[in-house]
């Protein structure tokens, strides 16, 4: 039995209202034309400009339906899904967005130490912290 389409729910609008939003601005969806990107534009800020939350969620799944595909909607989930988890979290863990070769050096040690990145960051992070306080206290005492 096929799985349920994703709908928006009263706990994911205001996620799914930002994914959306911030897809639009940047032009992250592959429609098919500039005048259906307008049109997807336009009807989306009619859809969050609902004065509720009901007509709000409804007017999100109707346009979901019209201008995303299967594979856009999916991404929908899992954004909504994590943004809510992160969100949730709050100040348990953050999210940085780091360069290719700083996750390849992470990578490599967590591989060798058998440790998350975050413990590999938090051990060598806190002995350069240390070592620069060492440093900094050795010049104010000369």
């Amino acid at each position: 039995m096929p799985r349920e389409e994703y709908s928006i729910t009263a706990d994911d609008e205001i996620h799914a209202t930002f994914y959306l939003g911030d897809r639009l601005r940047n032009r992250d969806f592959r429609f098919q034309d500039s005048d259906f990107y307008s049109s997807a534009e336009r009807d989306f800020r009619t859809a969050v400009d609902k004065k509720t939350v009901h007509a709000r969620i409804a007017a999100l799944n109707s346009w979901c339906k019209k201008y995303l595909s299967d594979a856009d909607r999916s991404k929908l989930k899992v954004a909504v899904r994590k943004r809510r988890e992160r969100w949730r979290r709050g100040d348990e863990q953050k999210t940085i967005t780091i360069s290719a070769r700083a996750h390849k050096v992470l990578t490599q040690i967590s591989t060798r130490d058998n440790v998350t990145f975050s413990k590999v960051l938090e051990h060598y992070l806190g002995k350069a912290l240390n070592s620069a306080r060492a440093t900094s206290k050795r010049r104010s005492e000369r």
